[in-house]
């Protein structure tokens, strides 16, 4: 995704644990898309967030924060314990709706 100067890269999956419950975590990159810049790229690993309690209030839940499984994603993965795969128009703005979801939590 290029933005002026500046290009973010970025990697999301959801998981389910043991009791159903489903998370999403990743990472994003960011640094200059310049190869003669001298702006060093940094990623940020994301913590582990619960999106719901089970499949059931998955699909609201993805619809609800933008997020849409990546190409050949499958949600029945999940029952495998495997990654699924989503992605995002907007990596900023969903990483500030999972912050504000989190801290209305506590």
């Amino acid at each position: 995704m290029q933005k002026g100067l500046l290009y973010m890269d970025y990697g999301l999956w959801l998981l389910a644990d043991d009791t159903g419950r489903i998370t999403l975590t990743g990472w994003s990159e960011t640094g200059s898309d310049d190869a003669t810049s001298a702006a060093p790229v940094r990623t940020d690993h994301w913590p582990v967030y619960a999106l719901c309690d089970g499949r059931e209030q998955l699909p609201d839940c993805l619809r609800e924060l933008g997020l849409e499984l990546a190409p050949g994603a499958d949600l029945n993965d999940l029952d495998k314990n495997w990654d699924v795969y989503v992605r995002h128009t907007d990596i900023a703005s969903l990483r500030t709706a999972l912050d504000n979801r989190r801290a209305a939590a506590k």
